[in-house]
């Protein structure tokens, strides 16, 4: 498991001393970590759930690519915290790999959950550790 140690000044974006220095460290004087986390899921396993990590809140990025010959196809992912639950949905899947950036938030302590139809998914985050 690889790490991405940087200034933790400059908000959910790894970046490096010579985006913090010097009036943004005066502010946050330290450094931390990004982990990636991953869960997948495809035909085999059309299910895969998570707990987020971390120190704050986590960017959420989807991979997807739809099986060839498969069952109509359909991606979604599902987050649950405290304050309820959200989801994101797509069953219209154009052919060929498909992403989606950073569409959905997750707080540390939240469930996200990824169910698949039809094509295999990647979700995928940064959990930011001091």
């Amino acid at each position: 498991m690889w790490s991405y140690t940087g200034c933790c000044c400059c908000g959910h974006v790894p970046a490096g001393p010579a985006w913090c220095w010097p009036q943004s460290m005066a502010q946050y004087p330290h450094w931390c970590s990004f982990v990636p986390k991953e869960i997948s899921a495809d035909k085999t396993t059309p299910t895969a759930q998570a707990t987020i990590g971390g120190a704050e809140n986590a960017f959420l990025s989807l991979e997807y690519l739809k099986d060839a010959g498969g069952p109509p196809p359909s991606v979604k992912v599902t987050i649950t915290d405290p304050s309820g639950t959200g989801e994101w949905n797509i069953t219209t899947i154009p052919d060929g790999f498909q992403t989606k950036v950073d569409f959905a938030s997750a707080a540390p302590g939240a469930t996200v959950k990824l169910v698949v139809a039809g094509c295999t998914a990647q979700l995928k985050w940064f959990e930011r550790v001091y």
